[in-house]
């Protein structure tokens, strides 16, 4: 039986009115995100289609040993079986009644718990606990949801919805799997035999997390805290935040190797352009710098700009952060920086607004879908200003995430134009990413011209045909998954997943065949079609797409190739490369008034015989230069 405790329990709906805690200490109490712009509103990231067996309706009972389908090692106990109890949470050693949430680091028993709390599935109004087998994209899981319970013993405290979900990813890893914890109500936090309200707020709260029964545990940061995980809380509220995910409500951990995260955090503040200026819901990556153990974590700033992210092992990181939608802020980068068994603190990046290119200058070729001229990493370009005549002219172009300038030179006056400068500057790859052009004159009265305009280094992909020829207005979709295993689903057009220099999904290739975004970390997909064109290995399929691709790293040069078929017989093009060029035309030229068949290669006019029309009107259509100089 239960005892009743009478403390009644305070709502505090915001974590630093609970702890009076200044900014800094603040952050070590938020967990990791503000609400989640990317979903869509009436999406749930509840999964469906696991809920082919009951747990009677009751109070701190708990199933039989239930099979998984797939064998999970998790802190190096394998396991193919658990108990799901009642009270927000599966055992795997022995079930657990225990209704009163403890801290995880005391249990002796091996837990994970989405929602270790009082609840009481008995209460008039309450669904029972369900649980079973399915797949997430192309893995085997197994899922137990708790979706519309109370808490003891009333149902004034309203009804949670949320769900544990384990994903076997054997196929990266024996035992390998993910752990997901997904929320989509959450009205109370505590029963009232454990101190909570009438309402079943307040005492001894809801803890989140897992451990191995011994010395190891994780809790969700919040846990144990009044009001901390309540949907009236928009700055902490479960449904309003995510970890490793773009769906508001889904928290995922990875387990590999047996280990699942543990460790230490990294927060800070994202700000736009100045400290005054905090960024809220700026998607956030901490990756490792070692890029032969690459491992990653996403989060988002919460409405105060404050980001973290817990459970990181000891390791030199690197953060970026990327601008919220509807702004067109250039990403950020910090980092390396250094985690050695202590939390690390303000972590803050400052992102900058894009320094627009002046009238009188120019960078090309280049295009300027954001703003800023987008220029492609292999392309020579042509650097062009206007300044006083008779000066001397500079420039270098610095990146913005590591500082160094990647790229420098003197710029030439013009003879035929005095004040014109220009320079050539050599292809700027391997660097991709936002740069700064700095342009300074110095004139001959000793007065000095600068100027400074942001540019984005683009490593874009390519589509091509079978021919080798590159497509011009393809349509190029991006696809993300949160997991490797899918599913994917297109990015949202104007996704702040992808950076302001090209959000547009899906984005149209230009004259070179071009396509390409800056992607926050994840799992993706991309797919390209076009108009009569076909995939080479399927002409049932009008479409061709890429293997998953991890990033980071970055994939850069990506090319995707579609079968268009034969081009259009053009009369000019001679030797059928795809373009008229002047080797086209000298062979037009030395079959001038041959008699052919009309139509046939050089007779441009159908009329059976080469001609200087034909020459003519082949010279309109060279797509190089020279075709028209003299031919002898």
């Amino acid at each position: 039986m239960k005892l009743i405790n009478n403390q009644v329990g305070l709502r505090i709906n915001a974590w630093k009115s609970i702890f009076n805690l200044n900014t800094t200490l603040s952050l070590i109490i938020i967990y990791m995100l503000g609400i989640t712009t990317f979903a869509h509103a009436e999406t749930t990231p509840i999964r469906t289609g696991f809920d082919s067996n009951i747990l009677a309706p009751n109070d701190d009972q708990s199933t039989e040993l239930v099979d998984l389908g797939f064998t999970i090692n998790f802190f190096g106990n394998f396991f193919s079986k658990g108990y799901v109890n009642n009270n927000g949470n599966m055992t795997f050693d022995a079930p657990l009644g225990t209704y009163t949430p403890f801290g995880l680091s005391g249990t002796n028993t091996v837990i994970i718990a989405p929602f270790f709390a009082d609840v009481d599935t008995a209460v008039e109004g309450s669904s029972p606990v369900t649980y079973g087998r399915g797949t997430v994209g192309t893995r085997q899981a197994f899922a137990a949801n708790w979706l519309n319970v109370a808490c003891y013993t009333t149902p004034s405290g309203g009804f949670n919805s949320f769900q544990l979900v384990l994903i076997d990813r054997s196929d990266i890893g024996v035992g390998d799997f993910d752990i997901e914890f997904n929320y989509e109500k959450v009205d109370w936090e505590t029963g009232t035999a454990s101190g909570g309200n009438s309402v079943c707020e307040g005492g001894n709260s809801v803890r989140i997390g897992y451990s191995n029964g011994t010395s190891t545990s994780f809790e969700l940061a919040g846990s144990g805290i009044a009001g901390a995980f309540l949907d009236t809380n928009l700055d902490t509220g479960l449904i309003h935040n995510n970890r490793n995910s773009l769906e508001s409500g889904r928290y995922i951990f990875e387990v590999r190797n047996g280990d699942a995260p543990v460790g230490q955090h990294i927060a800070g503040t994202i700000f736009g352009n100045n400290t005054s200026n905090p960024l809220p819901s700026s998607l956030v990556q901490i990756c490792t710098a070692n890029q032969n153990d690459l491992q990653c974590n996403l989060t988002r700033s919460n409405s105060s700009g404050q980001y973290i992210i817990d459970g990181l092992p000891n390791a030199e990181y690197e953060i970026k952060a990327f601008p919220p939608v509807n702004t067109n802020f250039q990403t950020g980068t910090i980092g390396p920086i250094l985690l050695a068994g202590s939390d690390l603190d303000g972590q803050d990046i400052i992102l900058q607004g894009p320094q627009p290119i002046p009238d009188n200058t120019s960078i090309l070729p280049s295009s300027n879908s954001s703003g800023i001229p987008s220029v492609y990493w292999h392309n020579t370009l042509t650097l062009s200003t206007v300044g006083c005549p008779e000066g001397t002219a500079s420039y270098t172009i610095t990146h913005d995430d590591s500082g160094l300038i990647i790229a420098s030179g003197n710029m030439q006056e013009e003879a035929t134009n005095p004040g014109v400068y220009t320079a050539n500057v050599a292809p700027l790859a391997p660097n991709t990413g936002y740069a700064i052009v700095a342009i300074s004159i110095l004139c001959l009265d000793g007065s000095s011209i600068d100027i400074v305009f942001s540019i984005y280094i683009d490593p874009s992909g390519i589509v091509k045909d079978t021919l080798g020829n590159p497509i011009s207005g393809a349509s190029v979709t991006l696809f993300r998954s949160d997991s490797s295993a899918g599913p994917f689903l297109p990015v949202e057009n104007g996704s702040d997943v992808m950076s302001p220099a090209n959000r547009n999904n899906p984005s149209q290739t230009d004259n070179q065949g071009l396509f390409g975004w800056d992607v926050v970390t994840g799992f993706y997909k991309v797919r390209a079609a076009a108009e009569g064109c076909v995939s080479p290995l399927n002409v049932e399929q009008d479409f061709v797409e890429t293997e998953v691709l991890p990033i980071p790293p970055p994939v850069t040069d990506l090319q995707l190739t579609l079968d268009c078929g034969e081009p259009p017989l053009n009369a000019c093009d001679v030797n059928r490369d795809g373009f008229v060029s002047r080797q086209d035309v000298l062979q037009i030229y030395g079959m001038l008034r041959e008699t052919v068949l009309p139509s046939s290669l050089g007779d441009l006019s159908e009329d059976g015989m080469i001609s200087a029309q034909d020459i003519r009107g082949c010279i309109l259509q060279c797509s190089f230069p020279r075709c028209a100089e003299p031919i002898r």
